[in-house]
């Protein structure tokens, strides 16, 4: 683990990347058998749920993951013996708790829900929803610690492969025991699978940040006020953001059937997969982001966007290729029902594509202070979709799914280059070919 602490930045890109394939392969392998087992009816009550789990695990973390990862960058850039203890004490506390109360809530929603395929939800479905909510915001927190202690590679294990091969190999049971599974028991595996993601990555950082030689102080009121009232602004640009991703399954779940929202669910695993190269160039720049703003230094966090930018698209674009001649294909594999969804994920993958031409500025916003900005740009996106989704999936099922998510990714990415530049004069790569570096 401390040769891979070393490596230099383009190292842990790549390196990030191989193990995102990896992992990527996992979640598809995952999908696929979950798929073929439960029908496209199924898992789509499958896909529901896990939307809710998705958007209330990201509010239990109440922001606090982004100030973990941005304040404690900070600190360690300019203390390396400083580990944040108090920080990060408060963090995982504030958020556990609140995820216990979410995972409750979405318990109870569940059994007051208007969509019987919900109500029918049984004990087991509903506990293992409750749990999946706490662990996936504790999840977030670990990553956001190991992330800006240093451990970025490290910080990658329990989402990237600890779940996936739990999930896999969760899955691969379930069905040499059971022929007709249930969303209930996908929901089941699903759970155990992040309960087991966690603790991996919680024995690796409790191995490897040295104990405190003194008690550490509690925090002070005013610091607990102070983290709270930064992770606002955090929390409302990352919840907003869970739902702009999530809420086209909701919705079509709502307006049309689960089926539907199970091939959407698809779909959406293969956008993930187009986005994994942006998602692991970020991961390894985040911290890099936050120290370079700190500095106030435009001309190194332009460089610094500019690489971010070029090894995102260089790994990003034979993705993209690959989608557009074998797309139907590719959706094949989860079941011939699902082939429907290729138009959908044509027109969903060119509004993603527009991240890797602009670059990583909603990132580069929250690192560099300007969260706020970001929180309004994503506010309004949201409110715009919700409408147009509801109008659009009501009207044209799947495809206006399709176009709802495309348009509603590049008026986002668009408007968030928009204001990085407005605000810290950081370009596009592409309007300053001058700063290409590969």
């Amino acid at each position: 683990m401390k040769i891979l602490a070393q490596l230099s930045l383009k190292s842990k890109t790549y390196f990030s990347f191989a193990l995102k394939i990896l992992s990527v392969g996992l979640n598809i392998g995952g999908a696929i058998l979950a798929a073929r087992l439960l029908g496209v009816a199924e898992f789509g009550v499958y896909a529901i749920v896990l939307a809710w789990v998705n958007i209330l695990g990201t509010a239990a973390t109440l922001g606090l993951n982004q100030v973990t990862l941005r304040e404690l960058s900070v600190i360690r850039s300019i203390n390396s013996e400083d580990f944040g203890n108090s920080l990060r004490r408060f963090a995982r506390k504030s958020t556990l708790i609140v995820g216990l109360i979410l995972g409750l809530v979405l318990a109870f929603g569940f059994k007051l829900a208007g969509d019987s395929s919900l109500q029918s939800l049984g004990f087991l479905a509903i506990s293992a929803a409750a749990l999946a909510v706490v662990f996936r915001a504790q999840i977030y927190m670990l990553q956001a610690e190991m992330r800006a202690l240093g451990f970025v590679l490290a910080g990658q294990l329990p989402e990237l492969l600890y779940r996936p091969i739990v999930f896999f190999m969760g899955v691969f049971l379930l069905g040499f025991i059971n022929t007709k599974p249930t969303s209930s028991m996908l929901l089941g595996v699903f759970a155990l699978a992040l309960m087991a993601a966690y603790w991996g990555g919680a024995v690796h950082t409790y191995r490897t940040i040295p104990r405190p030689k003194f008690k550490v102080p509690a925090s002070s009121n005013l610091e607990k006020k102070k983290w709270l009232q930064t992770g606002a602004v955090f929390w409302v640009v990352n919840v907003f953001t869970v739902l702009l991703r999530e809420i086209d399954i909701i919705l079509l779940g709502i307006l049309v059937g689960p089926a539907e929202a199970g091939i959407f669910a698809v779909v959406r695993r293969a956008i993930n997969v187009l986005m994994f190269g942006g998602t692991v160039v970020n991961m390894v720049y985040a911290p890099l982001f936050a120290a370079k703003g700190s500095e106030k230094s435009r001309e190194s966090l332009q460089d610094s966007f500019g690489q971010a930018t070029n090894q995102a698209f260089i790994l990003v674009v034979p993705i993209a290729v690959c989608f557009l001649i074998w797309g139907d294909t590719i959706l094949g594999f989860f079941g011939s029902e699902f082939k429907s969804g290729y138009y959908a994920l044509i027109i969903f993958g060119l509004g993603e594509l527009f991240q890797y031409l602009l670059g990583p500025a909603v990132l580069a916003l929250h690192m560099t202070n300007h969260e706020q900005v970001s929180a309004k740009i994503v506010i309004w996106i949201t409110m715009l979709k919700v409408p147009i989704s509801a109008l659009l999936i009501s009207q044209f099922g799947l495809m206006g799914a399709g176009v709802a998510a495309g348009l509603s990714l590049a008026m986002h990415y668009s408007a968030a280059s928009y204001a990085i530049y407005a605000l810290e004069r950081i370009k596009p790569v592409f309007l300053s070919p001058s700063r290409l570096n590969f």
